[in-house]
């Protein structure tokens, strides 16, 4: 089912994998290269950070040594079962997220490219850019340039804060 959805071209590939989980096994990652391999479309999530065991962490990951995508992978922080059975808000949840990175010995000095916020802006971003590009290719014969130029733009704001 997952593959009917992530096979249309328009569509961007959430690749959803465990921090404390092989990302060289990760099925997400797989499927997502098997339907998309030159990665344009793939994110890479990794999700529960905040479980892994003492004294290891997903930096190489994170920071795209030990398995690099074309985007940036993003870290996450999910709220905790206990959360959701006392209906903690999302806002709250979100507080604590953001506390999680920019406290953790591991991950501070990445807090500005992790969690959830990041994510959906990061995904809105890419998703303006290409609706610019597609309404473009429509209108101009030279959309292979205007292309280049989304693309470009994308390099360049990737680099600043979201």
């Amino acid at each position: 089912m997952v593959r009917s959805y992530i096979e249309k071209p328009n569509c961007i590939i959430l690749a959803i994998s465990l921090a404390n989980q092989d990302i060289a096994t990760s099925d997400a990652i797989k499927i997502a290269r098997e339907v998309e391999p030159s990665g344009e479309r793939t994110f890479g999530v990794l999700t529960k950070l905040d479980l892994m065991d003492k004294r290891t962490n997903a930096l190489d990951v994170l920071e795209g040594r030990s398995y690099r995508l074309q985007h940036p992978w993003v870290g996450i922080v999910n709220r905790s079962q206990a959360d959701i059975n006392r209906n903690v808000d999302m806002i709250f949840s979100r507080r604590k997220e953001r506390e999680y990175f920019a406290t953790s010995p591991e991950y501070g000095h990445l807090a500005n490219k992790m969690g959830s916020e990041y994510l959906a802006k990061l995904l809105s971003q890419v998703t303006a850019l290409s609706k610019i590009a597609q309404s473009t290719q429509n209108v101009d014969p030279n959309a292979v340039a205007v292309s280049q130029t989304a693309s470009i733009i994308w390099e360049t704001s990737s680099s600043f804060e979201v």
